[in-house]
């Protein structure tokens, strides 16, 4: 409880740093400072983020087990980790230019920009105990499946991309964007580390002992501030070289690309669990029934 108040204060603390810090940069050296220099902040928690899981647990680790890197290199136990990375990205580049967009665009106050990005922010705290439960219910696999359809979705409408002639620029647009934005991202954090628990178990045929454990959640929580690093710091460098939305829309285009290929992993990987599954039903059917060792060999 102490260590969880500690980090709150320290969390609060930020959030009311940061905008003092973003206008300070901003009215000395413009927007690529404002934009680059606390993402560069976010980035060196990178460090603590993978180190600190294992701290707490290091005189727990199972007696005898050795960590095999080339196991955890393995790219399809660490895909998800680049699909969290990149749904960061989309959760933070558009958060710098919002407030330069709807002043030019809508005549929007700092105020009203502020209370967008709260729904923004608002929707992915309320709803992500709600797709915990989702998950638990129809499993991770599926729930990635759903944010690869989601994001690159709504980012298109974000904007809106130009190329969507049929959506007019709105404030409302703009909310209802960002809310479900909000909804979108949670399903590929919550989704990801389900994900590499059970395909690492499924390639390896192994429980997982708690060094790999703590060594994946370490990298989970250091793709946070990766993706919060590259989104905000792209958007420094972006902005002076296009509008919102075409900026918004071809990242949403990109991010498209990698969704198709994470949609193909995620077929691989479904084939790749049930057939572990199916595997490890017929040993303990062996183990439960020795007389049925005749009949799964015959078969």
């Amino acid at each position: 409880a102490v260590v969880s108040t500690q980090s709150t204060g320290v969390l609060n603390g930020a959030v009311a740093f940061g905008p003092f810090l973003g206008s300070l940069l901003y009215s000395a050296s413009g927007f690529v400072a404002a934009s680059v220099v606390p993402g560069s902040f976010i980035f060196l928690s990178t460090l603590a983020a993978f180190f600190l899981p294992n701290l707490n647990s290091k005189k727990r680790r199972d007696v005898g087990v050795r960590l095999k890197w080339r196991r955890l290199a393995d790219p399809w136990v660490i895909f998800p980790l680049w699909h969290l990375t990149s749904a960061q990205i989309l959760m933070t580049y558009h958060m710098p230019l919002l407030e330069p967009y709807v002043q030019k665009e809508f005549d929007a106050s700092v105020v009203w920009a502020g209370t967008a990005l709260l729904v923004n922010t608002g929707v992915l705290c309320l709803s992500s105990p709600i797709l915990g439960l989702i998950v638990d219910k129809f499993g991770p696999i599926r729930m990635m499946v759903a944010s690869c359809v989601t994001l690159p979705l709504v980012y298109a409408f974000i904007g809106p991309n130009p190329l969507l002639t049929f959506v007019t620029p709105s404030k409302v647009q703009v909310i209802l964007s960002l809310a479900f934005l909000g909804l979108a991202v949670p399903m590929a954090c919550i989704s990801t580390l389900p994900v590499m628990f059970q395909v690492y178990s499924a390639r390896n045929s192994s429980t997982l002992p708690i060094l790999v454990i703590n060594t994946l959640v370490s990298l989970y929580c250091a793709s946070f501030p990766v993706g919060i690093f590259i989104g905000t710091a792209a958007s420094g460098f972006i902005e002076p070289y296009a509008s919102f939305g075409w900026s918004t829309g071809t990242l949403g285009m990109i991010y498209l690309a990698q969704s198709i290929g994470c949609g193909l992993y995620c077929w691989r990987v479904w084939r790749t669990v049930k057939k572990s599954e199916n595997q490890q039903m017929e040993d303990d059917t062996v183990v439960d029934n020795p007389a049925a060792t005749n009949i799964i060999q015959n078969f």
